[in-house]
């Protein structure tokens, strides 16, 4: 589960979103199937009826993506409406932390450590073979200066959401330094010699802007810790996904329509 968690803070889209992906997907196709006949050949389905299926196929990312992105982004906007939300400036109170990858004053940060076994001398800037095996978070109380004051912060317990930055890559006969060592044994990953890891991470520095959201007051800890673009970013998943994702879901629907012979 914790590859669906990774991809809920990343993309909004958890494993609620892959399964309404499977089945608005065999929804569409089995509606087709009942309009018409889609051609099939030694069991495939030919390439008349699989291009427009790639469409539809395409077209549902983008439509999964801002249903599942749409209750925060409302619920986000109702709490900037009112006064359980705030966009400021990071300020540190009593102490900073120092990040584990890559190093500096940090309020707040999350990890990832990725792994890959399969290949011998893999690509760092390629996905393909990287699994994910630990991530987490990390964080001090520390102020967020808004609307002309200071709030107090703790992250501790918060959803903790920040755009990634570019971490370390640690090759499987390399040697490991002392805190991508200390960061892996936190996390509970035991290093194997023959894998090369991957050492990410996302950092709330002093003087960032700083979105943070609370579900009570701001005594009672924060629910939410982003950036001060997060809002945004959430928002502009909701837009894109239905501007792009239901027209282009419509025109393969179409397609696939066509190919069955029900137009």
């Amino acid at each position: 589960m914790g590859a669906f968690a990774d991809l809920q803070r990343r993309t909004g889209v958890g494993v609620g979103g892959v399964f309404l992906y499977v089945g608005l997907l065999a929804g569409i196709v089995a509606g087709v199937e009942l309009a018409g006949d889609l051609p099939t050949h030694a069991g495939s389905v030919r390439l008349v009826a699989f291009l427009p299926g790639l469409v539809v196929a395409v077209g549902l990312l983008g439509v999964v993506s801002a249903l599942s992105n749409l209750p925060r982004a409302v619920s986000l906007a109702a709490a900037r409406r009112g006064t359980g939300a705030h966009t400021g400036t990071a300020e540190p109170l009593d102490r900073t932390l120092e990040s584990p990858v890559e190093g500096v004053d940090a309020l707040c940060y999350s990890s990832r450590i990725l792994e890959n076994d399969v290949d011998a001398e893999p690509d760092p800037d390629d996905e393909a073979n990287w699994s994910l095996a630990a991530m987490g978070t990390s964080g001090v109380p520390f102020g967020v200066r808004a609307n002309g004051r200071r709030l107090r912060v703790d992250p501790d317990g918060a959803d903790v959401y920040l755009p990634d930055r570019t971490g370390s890559f640690l090759a499987a006969d390399e040697e490991e330094p002392d805190a991508l060592a200390a960061l892996r044994r936190e996390a509970g990953v035991e290093r194997d010699p023959g894998t090369a890891y991957r050492f990410q991470e996302s950092v709330l520095a002093p003087g960032d802007g700083a979105f943070v959201r609370w579900e009570g007051s701001p005594e009672d800890g924060a629910a939410v810790v982003a950036d001060a673009g997060y809002p945004e970013r959430v928002r502009g998943r909701v837009v894109s996904g239905l501007l792009l994702g239901v027209p282009t879901t419509a025109l393969g629907a179409l397609g696939l329509l066509f190919a069955a012979g029900a137009l």
